[in-house]
């Protein structure tokens, strides 16, 4: 055999090779993007969070909705998820439950005096809050929606 016929062989056999070495290259990188956590996508928090419970107090308190019973202040009962984004600044998503206190709009909203009525019905809210520590006010309720 000459050479000239040995060396094409031997550039199939590395060409398919190559082939193979970059498929499993680029199996391994798709692998790595469906499992890294990707920068600026909503991802969950602790509902327990000191700062969580300060976003839900503050949304509810601030909420451009209407309250439950009119001329009353809406309370937080519970927080049921959280999810923070960063954007400019951090875009919180929370689902709440929350009531009719007895504390009249007219007053000032008091949180360890404003409670939900015992015999009041709750409902599950959504809000949004966008958290910009530079801007003055810091705080946004830019989403408020109830079943």
């Amino acid at each position: 055999m000459s050479i000239f016929v040995c060396f094409t062989i031997y550039l199939g056999q590395l060409k398919r090779r190559m082939h193979m070495l970059w498929l499993v290259i680029a199996a391994a990188l798709l692998v790595l993007a469906e499992t890294r956590k990707l920068h600026g996508a909503p991802e969950e928090v602790a509902v327990e969070n000191a700062l969580i419970n300060e976003v839900a107090h503050y949304a509810v308190e601030n909420h451009p909705g209407d309250t439950l019973e009119d001329g009353y202040f809406d309370a937080l009962e519970s927080i049921i998820s959280a999810e923070n984004q960063l954007v400019a600044g951090t875009l919180y998503t929370l689902k709440l439950r929350v009531g009719p206190s007895g504390c009249p709009l007219k007053g000032v909203f008091d949180r360890q005096r404003c409670k939900v009525k015992a015999s009041a019905a709750s409902r599950q809210c959504t809000a949004k809050v966008h958290v910009q520590v530079w801007m003055k006010p810091q705080n946004a309720v830019t989403h408020w929606q109830c079943e």
